[in-house]
C-alpha cells in the first residue's frame, strides 16, 4: 500500500520538528513515506505526490526545478501541502510538538487520509538504532547520571564485551561523596556490581556502597523505614546548590511513596545486598515493594494508583506509574537473577496480579492508555514498551504462564513496532509529576522519545541476563 503521506525534508532526520511531525502521525496511526526505511526523503522526486498529504521545507523547494514546481502546483489543486515551519523551535521540544500538532492535525483535515494503514517496523532495525544511540550517549562521561544513563546502558546490558568498555569510565568519573540529587541519579549505580565483576576490581562496589550510605543518611526516611526519592535533609530547600544542573530537589513529604520510586530503588537495594552480602538492603526493596502493593494498588483491578499519602491511594493509574514498579522488578531480576527465592516469588507474584490487571485493560490496538483504566486517555507508548519488557522475559524465564500472557505481549509488541522509528517511539507521555487532579493525567502533552530500553522490549529472547 502506498503511504498516504509524504515528508521531504533538507534538515537532519533526527531534527526535532521532524521527529514531531512523525510523533503526530504515527500516534493518529498514519503511515507515511520512509517508514519502513527509518528515513524520509532528503530532495524531492515526483513519486512523493502519490501521496494524499506532502509535508516540505523551504530548503526542498529551493532545490526543485522549474518543472517540478509546476507538478507540485498541480498537486495542490486537489491535494494538501503543508510547509514545515522550523522557526521559533530550536531545540525547544514543547515548542515543536506544539507547531506539529496544529500543522499535521491541520494538514490532515479534509484530506481523504484514513488512519490505519502504519505496518510494523523493524524490531532489528530499531534495536541496532538505539544501541549506536546509546554508545555515543554514554561515550560521554562528564554528564551527571541520570535516568537516561540507565536506559542507555539497558540497550548494550546484553552483551558484556560491550558494558566492559563503558562501565569502569562512567563509574571512574562519579564521585561517591556527592549525593544523587534524586532517584533517577541514583539508578545507574545497579550496574556497579557487574561492573566489579567485568572487571575483577572490587573498588567499584566500594565506591557503590560508600555512596549509598551517604545517600542513605541524606533522604527523609517514611514512619515506615522507607527511604524517600529526592533530596537532602541536611539542605532541605537546596539552599547551598547542591545539585547545580537540576532544579532545586526540595525533601519531598516523606509519606508520599510512589511508584517511580520502585524503578530506581528496588534495583539499586538488591545490588547493594549483591555487592556488600547484607540482606538488609534487599529488604529496604521489599519494604517499599509491600507497600506500593498494599496501599497504591487498587484491589478492585489489581493495578497501581501513581502514589500513596501514608495509606490513601492517590492519583490516577497512570500507565507508566504502573510501568516504573514492573520496571524495577525486571531490574532487580536482572542484577540478581539468582535472588532468595521468597524474595523472588513475591515479585513474581506481584507481576502476575499487576497483569491480571492489564489483561482486562488492554486496547484492541494492542497499546495502553495513558491511563490504563480510562478509554477517554489516549494511547501510550512508554508503558506499553515497559510491559513487554517486563512480561517477555519472566515468560521466557518461566516464571510466568505463556498461556496467560503470551498473547497481551504478542499484541503489545505490534502496536508497539507501528509507533517506532529510528530508535525511538511516538506517543509517549512527557514527564508526570504527581497530582490529585483526573484532569492533570488526561492533558498531558505526548512526544517523541529516543530510549535505550526499547531493546529490552524488542529483543523477544531477551532473558535476565546479569
Amino acid at each position: 500500500m502506498i503511504p498516504q503521506v509524504a515528508i521531504a525534508s533538507s534538515c537532519e532526520q533526527d531534527h526535532i520538528q521532524i521527529l514531531s511531525i512523525i510523533d503526530r502521525l504515527l500516534e493518529i496511526g498514519v503511515n507515511f513515506k520512509g517508514f519502513t526505511a527509518n528515513c524520509v526523503p532528503d530532495h524531492f522526486t515526483p513519486d512523493l505526490l502519490n501521496s494524499k498529504v506532502f509535508f516540505l521545507d523551504r530548503g526542498i523547494l529551493g532545490k526543485m526545478s522549474a518543472e517540478e514546481i509546476k507538478l507540485l502546483e498541480e498537486y495542490s489543486k486537489s491535494h494538501m501541502i503543508s510547509c514545515i515551519d522550523y522557526s521559533g523551535a530550536g531545540d525547544n521540544r514543547i515548542l515543536a510538538n506544539f507547531n506539529a500538532e496544529i500543522t499535521v492535525n491541520g494538514a490532515l483535515s479534509g484530506s481523504g487520509v484514513i488512519p490505519g494503514d502504519v505496518p510494523e517496523q523493524s524490531a532489528e532495525k530499531s534495536c541496532q538504532f538505539a544501541k549506536e544511540r546509546a554508545a555515543e550517549f554514554l561515550k560521554n562521561t562528564e554528564l551527571p547520571f541520570s535516568e537516561f544513563t540507565l536506559h542507555h546502558l539497558r540497550a548494550l546490558s546484553a552483551d558484556n564485551e560491550v558494558l566492559r568498555q563503558y562501565l569502569p569510565p562512567l563509574f571512574d568519573s562519579q564521585d561517591p561523596e556527592k549525593v544523587p540529587p534524586h532517584h533517577d541519579a541514583l539508578g545507574p549505580w545497579l550496574y556497579a556490581p557487574l561492573c566489579a565483576k567485568l572487571t575483577g576490581d572490587e573498588k567499584y562496589n566500594r565506591k557503590f556502597l560508600q555512596l549509598l550510605t551517604n545517600t542513605m543518611k541524606a533522604r527523609a526516611w517514611s514512619d515506615s523505614g522507607i527511604m524517600g526519592a529526592a533530596g537532602n535533609c541536611a539542605d532541605r530547600l537546596n539552599l547551598k546548590g547542591e545539585f547545580p544542573l537540576y532544579e532545586p530537589h526540595c525533601v519531598r513529604r516523606k509519606e508520599t511513596i510512589y511508584n517511580e520510586m520502585f524503578h530506581f530503588h528496588g534495583p539499586v537495594f538488591a545490588a547493594a545486598a549483591l555487592a556488600s552480602g547484607d540482606n538488609a538492603y534487599l529488604e529496604h526493596a521489599m519494604r517499599l515493594m509491600r507497600h506500593l502493593r498494599n496501599f497504591n494498588v487498587d484491589p478492585a483491578d489489581g493495578l497501581p494508583c501513581h502514589f500513596s499519602d501514608g495509606t490513601e491511594r492517590c492519583g490516577m493509574k497512570w500507565s507508566r506509574g504502573i510501568a516504573h514498579i514492573l520496571h524495577g522488578i525486571t531490574l532487580m531480576f536482572e542484577v540478581w537473577p539468582r535472588m532468595p527465592e521468597d524474595t523472588a516469588a513475591e515479585l513474581i507474584a506481584f507481576a502476575d496480579s499487576i497483569g491480571e490487571g492489564l489483561l482486562r485493560t488492554q486496547d484492541k490496538s494492542g497499546l495502553w492508555h495513558n491511563v490504563a483504566d480510562e478509554e477517554k486517555t489516549p494511547l501510550e507508548s512508554s508503558a506499553t514498551m515497559a510491559f513487554i519488557s517486563t512480561y517477555q522475559p519472566m515468560i521466557n524465564e518461566g516464571l510466568l504462564s505463556e498461556k496467560k500472557y503470551g498473547e497481551m505481549i504478542s499484541r503489545a509488541r505490534s502496536g508497539f513496532l507501528k509507533r517506532c522509528y529510528r530508535g525511538g517511539f511516538a506517543g509517549n507521555c512527557s514527564g508526570t509529576g504527581l497530582s490529585i487532579s483526573q484532569d492533570y493525567y488526561i492533558r498531558r502533552p505526548f512526544n517523541f522519545l529516543f530510549s535505550g530500553q526499547i531493546v529490552a522490549a524488542l529483543d523477544e529472547n531477551i532473558r535476565f541476563m546479569h
